[in-house]
């Protein structure tokens, strides 16, 4: 399914982000609590020492789910920017709700993209940006992108723009 949803005045306007939470995530936290409720209610050590090794494992569960997601989201980026088909984007507008990676945000852009002998069109897209590179895509500027050529509506920014910078 995709990211976007019809709006009343028929743009594509994407869908905020949430945040995910991973199913079993939230029942090893349920069971971190179920054993420190039982090691106070018992006074038994050993439960707190299994909360403990719980809390460890499912920490480290999280990392490496969000590693995994991560990496793909970088793939697919790299796959889009090589093979898609080179455009031009004026940034109509952009917003940000936090998050981001050391200092650099994350932003959500609409874009107006003009692809050679093909009509503009709005896409939207989500990255994080270079902070330094914060002055280039504001409104009105113009970027380079690449459009994907399974979904046209999936766009992927310069990646000099991006953070991390490639290379």
């Amino acid at each position: 399914m995709s990211r976007a949803e019809l709006t009343y005045h028929g743009v594509m306007k994407p869908k905020p982000r949430t945040m995910r939470i991973n199913p079993l995530l939230a029942i090893a936290a349920l069971g971190i609590w179920a054993l420190i409720g039982l090691g106070f209610a018992t006074d038994n050590e050993h439960f707190f020492g299994a909360a403990a090794v719980l809390f460890g494992a499912s920490l480290t569960a999280s990392f490496v789910v969000q590693g995994r997601r991560s990496s793909a989201e970088k793939a697919e980026r790299a796959r889009v920017w090589t093979l898609g088909k080179p455009a031009r984007a004026v940034v109509i507008d952009l917003s940000s709700k936090g998050g981001g990676t050391n200092g650099h945000p994350r932003i959500d852009f609409e874009l107006e993209v003009s692809a050679e002998g093909e009509q503009a069109y709005r896409a939207y897209t989500s990255v994080t940006v270079d902070r330094l590179a914060i002055p280039r895509v504001q409104p009105g500027c113009t970027i380079e992108v690449r459009i994907d050529p399974n979904n046209a509506e999936h766009v992927v920014i310069d990646e000099k723009l991006t953070y991390p910078r490639p290379g």
